[in-house]
C-alpha cells in the first residue's frame, strides 16, 4: 500500500511538472493577446489624435477651436445662451 500511495505521489509530482510549462505558455498567450488589443486601441486612439492635430494646424480648424474655448475676434461681442430660464427681480 505504501509502494501504491508513493507510486501516485511521484505521478502527480511529475505529471505537475511536465504540465507547468504548458500552463505558463498558455497564460502567457493570453496576455500577449490583451497586450495586442491595448496595442490596437492606443493605436486607434493615435490615428484620431494625429487626425485632430492636422485639423487644428488649418486656420479653419484653429478658429473652429477657438471659438468653441469662447475665443472672438477683435470687435465682436460674444453672446452667451443658457437653458436657464429668466430670473424676475
Amino acid at each position: 500500500m505504501f509502494c501504491l500511495t508513493c507510486a501516485a505521489a511521484v505521478a502527480l509530482w511529475i505529471g505537475n511538472w511536465v504540465a507547468r510549462p504548458h500552463l505558463f505558455c498558455e497564460k502567457q498567450k493570453e496576455q500577449i493577446a490583451e497586450l495586442r488589443e491595448q496595442v490596437d486601441r492606443i493605436a486607434s486612439g493615435n490615428a484620431e489624435l494625429r487626425g485632430e492635430i492636422e485639423r487644428l494646424r488649418t486656420t479653419p480648424g484653429a478658429v473652429e477651436e477657438a471659438r468653441s474655448q469662447g475665443w472672438v475676434e477683435p470687435g465682436e461681442r460674444p453672446i452667451l445662451f443658457t437653458d436657464d430660464p429668466p430670473q424676475s427681480e
